[in-house]
């Protein structure tokens, strides 16, 4: 009886001992679910986490699905007949639309640099009753490693020459060799890369067959293109997400 006595007497005195060291910290922090409960002075106070919102990249550029980092989003869109104007998106951006009121019937077209994804120049220019000249000193004008997309309203071949063909031809083009009157077209490529271009889309005006009257139903290409296209194969290395 004795002993369990003492042995109540030391644990009450090893508790008192416990407590009193306890009693000495200013504040001890317990953590529980999503808070911090403090106790200072014998009041607790609950405190909030903080969490700081990480914003998270785009998963849609130009209405469809982000491209990879080693590649550049676009969308082209030919016009409709001598009604709906064509458009251009590159990298989440309209450049080139109807809306903007910055098309001509003929090509539309943006240049990018190919290493930093700068738009350097957004260009219109009349197919129809305009001049061939300017359009070819345009081309000739475009250096290597620059991206071109191209959209086609109305009348994109009327005054083709053959000198715009073939430098279209050397950005990639294959179409262009056979474009016609009043087709529908689209095009991405670049100055000093390999090979046909796989970003390429024509439909073709055909009396009789056409969706609108005396010209063809527009033609819709999406994809990523790749940064540095500068004597890289087109084809090896695009990433296409239209079928």
């Amino acid at each position: 009886m004795c002993r369990l006595r003492i042995e109540r007497c030391l644990f009450s005195l090893v508790a008192t001992v416990v407590l009193i060291i306890l009693g000495s910290h200013k504040s001890t922090i317990w953590t529980r679910s999503s808070d911090v409960v403090i106790k200072t002075g014998g009041e607790s106070m609950p405190v909030q986490y903080q969490f700081k919102a990480v914003p998270k990249p785009p998963q849609f550029k130009c209405g469809i699905k982000t491209c990879p980092d080693d590649h550049f989003t676009f969308v082209l869109k030919s016009g409709i007949g001598n009604v709906i104007g064509p458009k251009i998106c590159f990298e989440d951006k309209t450049y080139v639309s109807g809306i903007l009121n910055n098309v001509k019937r003929g090509i539309n077209m943006v240049l990018i640099n190919g290493s930093t994804g700068e738009v350097l120049k957004v260009a219109s220019f009349e197919m129809h009753f305009g001049k061939p000249q300017p359009v070819a000193d345009f081309l000739k004008y475009i250096k290597p490693n620059t991206i071109i997309l191209l959209a086609s309203y109305n009348e994109p071949a009327r005054i083709m020459t053959t000198e715009i063909r073939e430098l279209f031809f050397q950005m990639g083009s294959l179409h262009v060799l056979q474009l016609a009157s009043r087709d529908s077209w689209v095009f991405a490529g670049a100055s000093g890369a390999i090979g046909n271009s796989p970003f390429e889309r024509v439909r073709k005006q055909i009396a009789g067959e056409n969706k609108y009257g005396k010209w063809p139903d527009a033609v819709y290409l999406e994809g990523c293109f790749p940064k540095n296209p500068l004597g890289k194969d087109l084809v090896r290395s695009s990433v296409n997400q239209t079928d």
